[in-house]
């Protein structure tokens, strides 16, 4: 895949906020060529001399239009301001994030805009999954979320160790009730699952499968986030007592999907 230019980039990434199009306003206005009734006009922005068509002959030429090609901090702050509430209807960004990786990922998201630091979203086109971690369960859970950002779609935001709480305690109303605690994350278009591994339960692995697979045959688009590297993660079940088939089973779902491991 190209690399992107930086008004591009800064398109896909600053989806929150109220930024995303701002970046597309620039491009297009970079973009732009004044045409009249005779065809294209050059416009100088470097000085205060404009040439002219004219139309038909006449005598009056045809006025050209200033276009501006620079934006300054200021202009850029109130394009970011007015884009704000079209984003809202949108559908961007993550849902249900925790107040503690949805602030941390903002700054991280306010540092890739001033550097223009590109995200690759190779694996997101692609149609793969992608598998985040971190020095810690925080760390990964928040970079993962900048990664949700950085593809221009609204995600749902899942934590690990809550969805197989409810799954174990789905067992008190009857066994038929375990995959009910799916249904929301199975039907969702796009998932950020993190904190494998955090629960420290055995069930995870049976759960995550049940999960994992339907979205893989229904192409569902799936970030994991973990402190563990997917064969760590692997080990760290076997060492819980989960079954080694079970978690066969699971990790044979995630390497048909998994495109790579970013840190």
């Amino acid at each position: 895949m190209p690399v992107k230019p930086a008004a591009a980039c800064m398109d896909a990434v600053l989806p929150v906020g109220g930024t995303r199009g701002a970046a597309a306003h620039v491009a297009d206005a970079c973009g732009a060529a004044e045409r009249t009734a005779n065809g294209a006009v050059q416009v100088d922005n470097a000085g205060s001399t404009f040439e002219m068509d004219t139309i038909d002959d006449a005598i009056a030429p045809a006025p050209l239009i200033h276009i501006k090609t620079t934006v300054t901090p200021e202009e850029w702050s109130l394009l970011c301001k007015r884009e704000s509430s079209k984003n809202e209807a949108r559908s961007v960004g993550v849902r249900n994030v925790p107040k503690l990786i949805e602030e941390e990922s903002s700054k991280r998201l306010e540092k890739v805009m001033n550097s223009q630091e590109i995200i690759n979203d190779d694996w997101f086109v692609k149609g793969k999954w992608l598998w985040v971690t971190g020095r810690d369960q925080d760390e990964a859970a928040i970079e993962a979320t900048l990664k949700a950002i950085a593809t221009g779609s609204e995600f749902e935001f899942a934590s690990a160790k809550q969805m197989v709480s409810a799954w174990n305690s789905a067992d008190l109303f009857g066994s038929n009730n375990k995959d009910r605690t799916l249904d929301k994350y199975r039907s969702v278009q796009n998932l950020l699952v993190s904190y494998l591994g955090y629960s420290s339960d055995k069930a995870e692995v049976s759960m995550l499968y049940e999960l994992l697979d339907e979205r893989r045959l229904n192409k569902r688009a799936t970030i994991l986030s973990s402190i563990y590297s997917g064969r760590e993660l692997r080990r760290y079940y076997l060492h819980l007592g989960a079954k080694a088939e079970e978690v066969d089973r699971l990790f044979g779902c995630l390497r048909k999907m998994i495109c790579t491991a970013a840190k």
